[in-house]
């Protein structure tokens, strides 16, 4: 019975050490996940065989042994939720600073279009204003006739 405690103890002081060796390990939600879920797996056949162990044998120690196991069980999916929040949590940081991001270079290129359109106007009014004769110029050039002028040439004639 002591070999297959001490078996029971170095399976599980094992398998611990590679589950926190893949929690290491893993960087996504969804490894996050899986990983659990095999965890689980794993720790729900343990208990079977220690259940099976405990009929066979019985007695206080096994059942202590199954105690710790359940509370190891229970402190490994505390700790598994823990880590996919924290995973889950940087992540939606990560969205979060690459919003903030985006939204400040839309404000950049939203103020340079601004600048651009005003200088655009301004060079349309620019343009606008050397094509357009000024009412002064004609009348102080000698001989330079309007419409007016004309429509009156034609109707004395």
């Amino acid at each position: 019975m002591e070999v297959q405690n001490q078996g029971l103890r170095e399976e599980n002081a094992l398998s611990f050490t590679k589950m926190y060796q893949k929690l290491e390990s893993t960087s996504t939600s969804d490894g996050l996940q899986k990983e659990f879920m095999m965890l689980k797996e794993e720790s729900d056949n343990r208990m079977l065989i220690l259940e099976n162990l405990m009929r066979e044998i019985g007695g206080d120690k096994v059942k202590g042994m199954i105690n710790d196991i359940s509370s190891l069980q229970h402190d490994t999916v505390a700790l598994w939720k823990e880590n996919a929040r924290m995973v889950l949590e940087m992540e939606h940081r990560a969205h979060h600073d690459e919003v903030q991001e985006i939204r400040k270079q839309l404000r950049e290129v939203k103020v340079r279009s601004n600048l651009l359109l005003l200088l655009l106007f301004l060079l349309l009014l620019a343009v606008l204003g050397s094509l357009q004769p000024s009412s002064s110029s004609f009348s102080t050039c000698p001989g330079a006739s309007t419409d007016e002028d004309d429509d009156r040439g034609r109707l004395r004639s």
